[in-house]
């Protein structure tokens, strides 16, 4: 009994002596000051435990296609620069000042993309890295594990083109409005997955990845476009998808509108968008928009029509 009474008040003065710590601001919350090792100890083993058996479960995809990789360069540079750094840099502002330090991801080989996808989709506690989850799909997220895994070593000009050639900064079916220009988006939760093939096969078209772009079609597929047609995947690969992947390489594309439904089997998406371009060595604004419909099957949603029309912005 005697041991029992003396561990409670025990535990009793522990809680009384750590409230009374918290209480009076001893501990020193400044970034610029650092943790006490026990303190960082507990931390960093708190947070490398909680990712490990978290992502355990993550199915990690194929990472070598250069159009995802390519698509992630440009969400790197535009998300995670400032913070993890790119090639030649040895600090930024925003780096130089945070605690903990972010890792310099252009010396630090990504040894287990399954949490690296965790951690970026989900975030730290009590750091600076945000659950980007909360507003990219999951390809995207897969964009960004796969560049990185490119990255150390990579000279700052190979980084450079990858950035400039990936079409820019794109979240895919979970763009918030606030980096999507106050867009429209209305896609229902079945229909995400569709979305996201949609917008797989734009960035694979406009990183001029033409193989990988041919396999979100419907080998049947039927492509209408400023008053012409064309039947098949063969045929659009043959005719117009190699100027419609050089045109996009330098165009930007800034999405207002879209909405997205399932029906039983068949997918439709309607987007419209603003690019800007150049024509006849001209910058152009362009207003276009574009229905696919898909429809699913084992490997997962296939584009089977798409309609595309635009017009110059006066």
């Amino acid at each position: 009994m005697k041991t029992i009474i003396w561990l409670l008040a025990t535990l009793a003065l522990v809680i009384v002596a750590t409230g009374a710590f918290i209480w009076s601001g001893a501990y020193n919350i400044a970034a610029d000051e650092p943790h006490w090792p026990l303190t960082a100890w507990a931390l960093e083993t708190t947070r490398n435990r909680a990712i490990e058996s978290r992502s355990e479960s993550v199915v990690v995809p194929d990472l070598d296609g250069e159009a995802l990789i390519r698509a992630g360069a440009g969400n790197y540079d535009a998300m995670c620069a400032d913070c993890h750094l790119e090639p030649g840099a040895d600090g930024t502002e925003i780096s130089i000042g945070l605690n903990p330090a972010p890792p310099d991801l252009t010396r630090s080989d990504i040894e287990d993309p399954a949490a690296t996808f965790w951690t970026i989709k989900h975030g730290i506690k009590m750091t600076a890295m945000p659950a980007w989850g909360k507003s990219m799909d999951d390809e995207s997220i897969w964009g960004m594990v796969a560049f990185v895994r490119q990255l150390p070593g990579m000279s700052a000009a190979d980084y450079h083109e990858l950035v400039e050639s990936s079409g820019g900064h794109s979240h895919g079916h979970g763009e918030t409005p606030a980096h999507a220009d106050a867009a429209q988006v209305d896609v229902s939760d079945p229909a995400q997955a569709a979305v996201a093939t949609v917008d797989r096969f734009f960035a694979e078209l406009s990183a001029g990845d033409l193989d990988a772009a041919a396999a979100e079609l419907d080998p049947q597929v039927i492509i209408l476009e400023a008053g012409g047609g064309e039947h098949s995947a063969a045929e659009y690969l043959g005719h117009h998808a190699g100027e419609d992947a050089e045109f996009l390489k330098t165009a930007h594309q800034k999405l207002l509108r879209r909405s997205a439904r399932i029906s039983g089997e068949l997918a439709w998406v309607a987007s419209e968008s603003e690019l800007q371009a150049q024509h006849d060595g001209k910058p152009v604004t362009i207003l276009g928009t574009e229905t696919m419909v898909l429809r699913a099957s084992k490997a997962g949603w296939k584009i089977v029509h798409i309609h595309w029309s635009s017009q110059l912005r006066n």
